[in-house]
């Protein structure tokens, strides 16, 4: 079963497809903004995300991703970056300070979004 069936929301179920799709036709960058898309709508639909307990041992992640708010939300900063003082404010907002996204950059993207939202029973 394809991780984005386990999506109950059409909407963020269809943002996930279609980044899939775009990734497939070796579409990185495009589908790398579709997945910031979609984990912005994620987390206006369950802001508790940015308030989740750390589990043990989250905190050893790549050294490429930051932590946000919880050693739990680690959203990659690869050029698409999540700007914390936009969650404060309760409009989050990410940052593209790059041009182009390889396929295995939005696959990271894909699969931190897409594991958050089947967390979070989306």
């Amino acid at each position: 079963m394809p991780k984005h069936d386990k999506i109950s929301d059409e909407n963020m179920r269809s943002l996930f497809i279609q980044a899939r799709g775009e990734m497939a036709e070796g579409k990185g960058t495009e589908a790398v903004h579709t997945l910031s898309d979609a984990f912005i709508s994620l987390l206006k639909m369950k802001p508790e995300i940015t308030n989740a307990e750390a589990k043990p041992g989250a905190e050893y992640v790549a050294k490429e991703w930051t932590e946000v708010f919880s050693a739990e939300l680690q959203w990659p900063r690869l050029g698409a970056n999540l700007i914390p003082e936009s969650i404060e404010a309760g409009d989050p907002k990410i940052e593209f300070e790059a041009d182009q996204f390889s396929i295995s950059e939005a696959m990271m993207y894909y699969e931190f979004a897409i594991d958050t939202a089947i967390q979070y029973e989306v």
